[in-house]
């Protein structure tokens, strides 16, 4: 079978095509995904699930003056896993975080402990937010590898996980 009758000639080009069109950036990491810092998404390895770079640049966007130390402090809070807990109020909580802003305390330079809710999306105005569309992203999880066709990224945060499949 040729690629132009291959899943991801029929579908997953079309599927990125649409995203383009609705002016997400779209990249395939598979077999091509660098690591590190500088890498192509800056993370670390498979594990990650958050592209850190992207969301420590949207929070120094939308938040005056916020050192580094709450910038990261805020991501730690984003990644932390809850044990024990049901999925739904996790869901919950994690969104109230996205919605609402994520709250840090950090030491200013007058050494006043200064609390704030850092902001993670630009709600009023979308185009200030960055959307990236990743395919083939390989995820290693506790237990297995996995690699979703589509994974839409806003601000580094994955909103919008898509399998496409063809039906024949």
């Amino acid at each position: 079978m040729s690629y132009a009758y291959s899943e991801d000639g029929l579908i997953e080009k079309a599927a990125q095509d649409v995203l383009e069109e609705l002016g997400w950036e779209v990249v395939t990491a598979w077999s091509s995904e660098t690591f590190g810092p500088d890498g192509q998404l800056g993370r670390e390895d498979k594990s990650e699930v958050l592209l850190q770079r992207d969301i420590s640049l949207a929070i120094d966007r939308y938040n005056e003056d916020i050192p580094e130390i709450a910038i990261q402090q805020a991501i730690d809070v984003l990644r932390a896993r809850i044990v024990g807990q049901d999925p739904g109020r996790i869901n919950k909580d994690k969104y109230q975080l996205l919605k609402h802003g994520v709250p840090v305390s950090y030491t200013d330079n007058k050494g006043e402990l200064v609390q704030k809710k850092l902001k993670i999306f630009d709600f009023r105005d979308a185009v200030n937010n960055k959307f990236l569309a990743v395919r083939q992203l390989e995820i290693l999880g506790d237990m297995y590898l996995r690699r979703p066709d589509v994974i839409c990224f806003v601000n580094g945060i994955p909103l919008v996980f898509i399998e496409l499949k063809i039906i024949i």
